[in-house]
């Protein structure tokens, strides 16, 4: 919840020591579309569990008492019947409300195969390899039936260590793959608690709305997860065991993401009535901009804040669906200057009428109560240089390309800046950096034949000069 991974590293190797769990990431030969004729390779995750064996009903005896079972198996045949039960029962559950029933509606022409991509890589047989057969000799069960089952207590360690590898890797359009083989791993096996199997469906949920084949599949797995909130069935005893162990977002953040599903597939009108029940104002607001809808939009928010005035979110709301910055301007009354998001809204409309000094302070005192935005510090420094203030406009831009090296424009403006003061060692370094995001600018490999030369890099420069005569 808080980011600190080592920390959670290191609890999860003395629970994998004390529960005996062995993980590895492993790589494999298999396929991910029913169609797919070649086998790639696959990489998937292999789970041992030693510490904490499974005990089937025929081992324990008839005159066997359940608690001479472990803990979270000595009821595995009940949940094992109730999971079949808890399935129906979530599909068969009326919609709870007016909104989870028009949501249904709209989704009943969807397709959880529509997309033909496997949820989990179909494996190629190890005994078709040793017998140096095809690749395309498959087992029809071979994802990851041939795996062990596991004990619940492992489940929810491979899920902690899904979280994890989650929270220590950046959004960088790989992370979801990395954290694929251990939903993957849960959702396959045969016997599992609700609360894993549901944890593990909302990962493999934000897994496929990336892949637009996808999409629509993760949108119906959300829809009965949201659903299944309300069903009668697993019973409450059930939910709640190892419920505490286990990572799951609350029912209110697992209803706005299926909003954001359904807004990102063109559903505006469904999710318009699912953010107005969980009373999620902001997204509600914009879904009535999206619609077309801005006096409708004020209206709810009037409403709003008839109940609660110095909601500083709500003026921010009413500013952006009037257009007025006076909604703004009391937006940080109410917070005694501390709403960064009204001094954004304040200094966009100050630039767009070109009043510089305003949008430059406007844009300094956002960046000062939330720095975290790097678009933010680059529009700082781009209105700090047009108000004349050149020192503060390098240090904004600086801060911009610590939080995002791959912003080219802003590597460029560190070098135009350094160049006018004379330093030419550092408008080098960042000219370098410039062209690597910036291929296909003249202007800026131009620049940067002009700098190598001043501080002797000759070679670099001709090769810089050349790259301009190409473009």
């Amino acid at each position: 919840e808080y980011g600190h991974v080592d920390s959670a590293h290191a609890l999860l190797e003395r629970a994998k020591g004390a529960l005996g769990v062995e993980l590895e990431l492993v790589g494999k030969m298999g396929f991910r579309t029913v169609h797919q004729t070649d086998a790639k390779a696959q990489m998937v995750l292999e789970a041992s569990c030693g510490g904490l064996p499974l005990v089937s009903k025929d081992k324990r005896g008839d005159d066997c008492e359940p608690g001479a079972a472990s803990e979270d198996e000595a009821d595995d045949e009940h949940d094992a019947a109730s999971d079949g039960d808890a399935t129906k029962a979530s599909s068969a559950v009326a919609p709870s409300s007016a909104a989870m029933a028009r949501i249904a509606v709209e989704l009943q022409g969807l397709s959880t195969d529509g997309s033909q991509i496997l949820t989990a890589p179909r494996l190629v047989r190890s005994s078709a390899k040793e017998d140096g057969e095809k690749d395309d000799v498959t087992d029809e069960n071979a994802s990851f039936s041939s795996s062990p089952s596991l004990p619940a207590a492992a489940q929810a360690l491979i899920l902690a260590s899904a979280v994890t590898v989650r929270k220590s890797q950046a959004d960088d359009g790989t992370r979801s793959w990395s954290v694929a083989p251990y939903h993957e791993l849960v959702s396959a096996q045969n016997r599992s608690r609700p609360i894993l199997r549901a944890a593990a469906a909302v990962l493999m949920s934000r897994h496929e709305r990336e892949r637009a084949r996808t999409r629509e599949r993760a949108l119906l797995v959300l829809e009965d997860l949201v659903r299944g909130l309300d069903a009668p069935l697993p019973s409450a005893s059930a939910r709640a065991r190892f419920a505490h162990t286990t990572w799951f977002p609350p029912s209110s953040k697992l209803r706005k993401e299926l909003g954001d599903c359904l807004i990102a597939i063109g559903m505006v009108g469904p999710a318009l009535e699912l953010f107005e029940e969980i009373e999620l104002w902001d997204a509600l607001v914009v879904c009535l901009g999206l619609l077309g809808k801005k006096q409708a939009a004020a209206d709810v928010v009037r409403r709003r804040l008839t109940e609660d005035p110095t909601d500083a979110k709500l003026w921010c709301a009413l500013g952006d669906a009037l257009d007025d910055e006076s909604h703004y301007e009391k937006a940080l009354l109410v917070s005694d200057g501390r709403s960064a998001r009204a001094c954004r809204s304040l200094a966009r409309g100050a630039a767009a009428r070109e009043d510089w000094p305003r949008a430059a302070r406007y844009w300094s005192d956002a960046m000062r109560l939330n720095p975290l935005f790097p678009e933010g510090w680059f529009s700082c420094g781009y209105a700090l240089l047009k108000a004349e203030r050149e020192d503060e406009a390098l240090s904004a831009f600086v801060r911009c390309t610590q939080a995002d090296a791959e912003n080219g424009q802003a590597w460029n403006n560190v070098a135009a800046l350094n160049i006018r003061r004379g330093r030419f060692d550092a408008a080098h370094v960042a000219l370098r950096e410039a062209t690597k995001q910036i291929r296909n600018n003249w202007q800026t490999w131009e620049n940067l034949a002009m700098v190598s030369a001043k501080v002797g890099h000759f070679q670099q420069s001709a090769r810089a000069l050349v790259r301009v005569m190409e473009l």
